[in-house]
C-alpha cells in the first residue's frame, strides 16, 4: 500500500514526506520496543483509541465512532432528502468534520486524564527516565519495511 501511494505521488510530481521519525508504532520509522515500560503502561489507552477509532487518520473509518457517525450522517441525509427532496449537500465533508474533527477530538481530550492516570504511581523523574529509555535511539526498533520503501522512493 505504501509503495503504491508513493508511486502515485511521484507520478504526479507531488511532494511527500514522513510525518514523524519516532512514534509509538503508527507511522514512525523508529519505534520503542514493545516490551518497554512506556508502551506497557499506555497499552490500554492505545487499545481504546483503536477500538473507538479516535485517530481517524489511522483508523480510516473503521473505528466504532466513525461507524456510528456515518450512521448519524446517513440519517440526516435521508431526512433532508425526504423532507426537502434535496440531494446536493456534501455529506462526506460533514462526516469528516463532525467525526474526525469534532467527535474524535472532543473524546480524545475527554480521555486525557485516563492517559495521565497510567503514570499516577510515578514521580516526574521516573516518568522522564521511562520516556528517555523508551525513545532513546539505541533502545528503539527500526521499521525496516517502511525504511526500505522510503529509500526506494528517494532513489527515483
Amino acid at each position: 500500500m505504501r509503495r503504491l501511494q508513493l508511486e502515485v505521488f511521484n507520478k504526479y510530481e507531488q511532494h511527500w514526506t514522513i510525518w514523524t521519525y519516532k512514534d509509538v508504532g503508527v507511522q514512525g520509522l523508529i519505534v520503542p520496543k514493545e516490551d518497554c515500560e512506556y508502551l506497557k503502561r499506555i497499552k490500554p489507552i492505545l487499545k481504546l483509541k483503536e477500538k473507538l477509532g479516535l485517530d481517524s487518520w489511522t483508523s480510516r473509518g473503521h473505528g466504532l465512532l466513525a461507524i456510528e457517525t456515518a450512521k448519524m450522517i446517513e440519517l440526516i441525509a435521508q431526512t433532508v432528502a425526504e423532507e426537502l427532496k434535496d440531494y446536493s449537500l456534501d455529506y462526506t465533508s460533514l462526516t469528516r468534520t463532525l467525526g474526525d474533527r469534532t467527535i474524535c477530538g472532543a473524546i480524545s481530550n475527554f480521555l486525557t486524564p485516563l492517559y495521565a492516570l497510567q503514570f499516577a504511581d510515578m514521580t516526574a523523574e521516573e516518568i522522564e527516565k521511562m520516556h528517555h529509555l523508551a525513545f532513546e535511539f539505541s533502545n528503539c526498533v527500526k521499521r525496516t519495511y517502511l525504511i526500505e520503501v522510503l529509500k526506494e522512493a528517494m532513489r527515483r
